[in-house]
This record gives structure tokens, C-alpha cells and sequence, in this order.
């Protein structure tokens, strides 16, 4: 999401689907960080809780309201561009990209990239969560996996692909950029 946005900051925050629906941070990145932060946090976004469920991306010029997100970042945040992690109907989180207060807003443009390295990252959990399912239904009751362990591994996928995805979508934005100039 760096990468193809030009944004600073990125947060992948995920849907625990309980009574009252509440995100967690499970992954960052910033400018400084070499690789991808896993986190496991619960997050009190309502931004990004109206992304998950209305299925609607935003785009903000000032995301310095969103406290939650500036507390992990260390300061308030400028511009913000949220998109829902959806698959066929089924939501299970948000993608969120920010710049630094002052910068430049983000773009239909930077929203479609987003919106695309979305789809790639809710089929990542999609397929992480039905992994985690098959391998808690062919183990022994008392060998299953507790459930913070059970949600690091998962978590841990999804990074895995992610990094993977951003690999890729570097290259593309990279071979985009020279056909620009």
C-alpha cells in the first residue's frame, strides 16, 4: 500500500465478527520500518468500522480525528484513504493508507490501486481462516490450537502474502512509473 499510494503509513485491520463487531490492528508499516509490524490490538476506529460495514471506501483530507491510528503512528494523521477487505459479500476488515499532516490528498487513483491490492489481500485472510478451519478439524480435540496462537498463525499468513502482494504491486507501480516518463 506504500508503494502504490506514495502513502507513509498503512494499517491492515481485521473483522473479529462478535456481538458488537470491533477491528483489530494485526499488521503496519512506515516510512521507517524495514518490514511489515504484526500487531494484535483491538482498535477503536469508527472510520474504519463505517468502511467495514458499509463496504464503502473514504478518503479524508484530515485523519487527524482518527486518535487510534495516531497513537500507533505517534502523531496525527493527514490525509487517509480506507478500503474495505471484501470477497463475494463477505467483509473481513479494512486496508487503510495515511500521509503525513500537510501532504497531498490521495487520489481516485491511488483509491483503485488500493481498492485492488484489497481484494487480493481479503482472499489472503479468506484463505487463511478456511486453512485454519481444515487443520482444527482433522487435529485431535486435545491438540487444537488455542485461539491467540490460532490467530497469530493466521495472521502471520496473511503477512506472508501481503508481502508478496506488495512485492508485486512495487514492481508494477515501478514499470507503471517508467512508462509515465
Amino acid at each position: 500500500a506504500l508503494y502504490i499510494t506514495r502513502a507513509d503509513q498503512a494499517f491492515l485491520l481485521l473483522l473479529d465478527a462478535g456481538e458488537e463487531p470491533e477491528l483489530c490492528l494485526c499488521a503496519t508499516r512506515g516510512p521507517n520500518d524495514r518490514e511489515v509490524r504484526l500487531i494484535q490490538e483491538n482498535v477503536d476506529s469508527q472510520l474504519a468500522l463505517e468502511v467495514a460495514r458499509s463496504g464503502q471506501a473514504r478518503v479524508m483530507a484530515d485523519a487527524g480525528g482518527e486518535e487510534a491510528l495516531g497513537n500507533v503512528i505517534g502523531h496525527p494523521a493527514g490525509p487517509l484513504a480506507a478500503v474495505p477487505l471484501r470477497w463475494h459479500q463477505e467483509t473481513f476488515g479494512v486496508l487503510i493508507a495515511t500521509r503525513d499532516p500537510g501532504e497531498s490528498l490521495f487520489s481516485e487513483h491511488d483509491l483503485e490501486w488500493l481498492s485492488g491490492l484489497s481484494e487480493y489481500a481479503a482472499i489472503a485472510v479468506r484463505n487463511a481462516r478456511r486453512h485454519h478451519q481444515s487443520l482444527q478439524s482433522e487435529t485431535p480435540a486435545d491438540q487444537v490450537l488455542q485461539p491467540p496462537a490460532a490467530v497469530q498463525h493466521a495472521v502471520d499468513q496473511i503477512a506472508a502474502e501481503l508481502q508478496r502482494l506488495g512485492a508485486r504491486l512495487e514492481d508494477l507501480s515501478t514499470q507503471l512509473a517508467g512508462e509515465e516518463e
